[in-house]
């Protein structure tokens, strides 16, 4: 027969379209099926289906997440590595001062930065922008630009005092300092033209020990490059094993399509396992869409927990045999011809193929030697 909802040819004893979960109700035969309760080798064996597909998709999702971490450190490796600090100021006379208000105009940042070669350096203040019908004070992104570089005549610039010349009673000529320091960049508070000389010494002691830390940055950098692509290469081994792994899981179609994702997996594995419904009267009572609410609470708090009790299991060679010892049963049940003419209806309405059951043996035992030797979801 096939789907009202999508058109997709289903089994005639179906409860549920595979493509699309819609229930279809085609007889009074096909509303029976979930009257009769699994007998326990039954309910172990879909359990432990469940559970591998559950145990799967959190490994998948989490090596989804690493991947996107280190392909994101990958990147920030590439950039010209950053060291800030910032401070506050009187902007009426361009000295640094305590803390005494908070307010855009009287707090600015020091930017330093390293590419392997060249330092750089500028100072930016905050801006305000209106979000949601609000002033928000921000900074904006750090960019470093060539005219930032701080090369030799820009350092000497930056370090040496300011003078004027002014002349003695002799008509002799000699240079006093003045309260200024040599910053020319357009990048901080703007309606002041000049910083006191104030300034200057916490921009050599900052730039010294900028220098440090830059370097230590740039060199950790360096290994990031150096070791990430590789890391990387082994992450999208495992995730797209794991994403075979799951695919065979799913291509029984004892699940339909739109419940075969994370956050409805995880309800159904939590859902049978703690009550003795079938997993039609489960989907009856799944809102998909109250459970996506939860999903971050639940890969937060399940995630590891879960991953690490596949390992566990999948390093368990008692616990594998005994599953074994359940889905072989459960796959060598033979009926005689007589049972099979009598009984083809009710088995074909409550129970798995032994075909399935087979494949379902084989899936798990698959899983559980693949979780047990990939070393590399072990440190997720």
């Amino acid at each position: 027969m096939f789907c009202s909802q999508c058109g997709t040819h289903i089994t005639d004893n179906s409860i549920y379209c595979s493509n699309c979960g819609f229930k279809v109700k085609s007889d009074n035969t096909i509303e029976q099926k979930s009257t009769r309760r699994l007998t326990n080798d039954e309910r172990n064996g879909m359990s432990i289906y469940f559970n591998d597909i559950c145990r799967l998709e959190f490994i998948k999702n989490a090596l989804q997440v690493k991947k996107e971490e280190v392909e994101k450190l990958i990147e920030n490796s590439k950039t010209i590595r950053c060291y800030s600090k910032t401070y506050f100021w009187d902007h009426s006379y361009g000295l640094p001062y305590e803390k005494r208000y908070k307010g855009v105009d009287n707090e600015i940042m020091f930017n330093f930065g390293f590419d392997g070669t060249d330092f750089y350096f500028y100072i930016q203040s905050k801006q305000q922008r209106i979000i949601d019908e609000e002033w928000v004070q921000y900074y904006p992104p750090i960019d470093f630009k060539n005219e930032h570089k701080l090369t030799e005549e820009r350092l000497q610039q930056l370090s040496e005092p300011v003078t004027r010349e002014e002349t003695t009673w002799f008509g002799k000529t000699k240079k006093i300092p003045v309260n200024l320091w040599n910053y020319t960049g357009e990048e901080y508070y703007s309606g002041q033209a000049s910083f006191a000389a104030d300034w200057r010494p916490i921009f050599l002691d900052l730039l010294q020990t900028a220098k440090v830390e830059l370097s230590k940055d740039y060199e950790s950098a360096q290994n990031n490059l150096e070791q990430c692509p590789k890391q990387l290469t082994e992450i999208e081994d495992d995730l797209t094993k794991a994403s075979e792994l799951l695919k065979k899981q799913y291509d029984l179609n004892i699940i339909p399509n739109k419940f075969r994702n994370l956050e409805s997996i995880w309800y159904i594995c939590d859902y049978f396992d703690s009550s003795t419904e079938s997993l039609s009267e489960i989907l009856v009572h799944l809102d998909l869409d109250e459970i996506k609410e939860k999903l971050d609470n639940i890969i937060k708090n399940q995630q590891k927990i879960i991953i690490n009790q596949a390992i566990q299991i999948a390093q368990n060679k008692s616990i594998i045999t005994q599953n074994q010892e359940i889905l072989g049963r459960l796959s060598s049940i033979e009926h005689n011809t007589e049972k099979i003419s009598q009984n083809t209806q009710e088995i074909a309405n409550n129970t798995l193929s032994t075909t399935q059951w087979s494949q379902i043996a084989a899936n798990n035992a698959e899983a559980c030697a693949w979780i047990s030797m990939a070393n590399y979801i072990k440190n997720i």
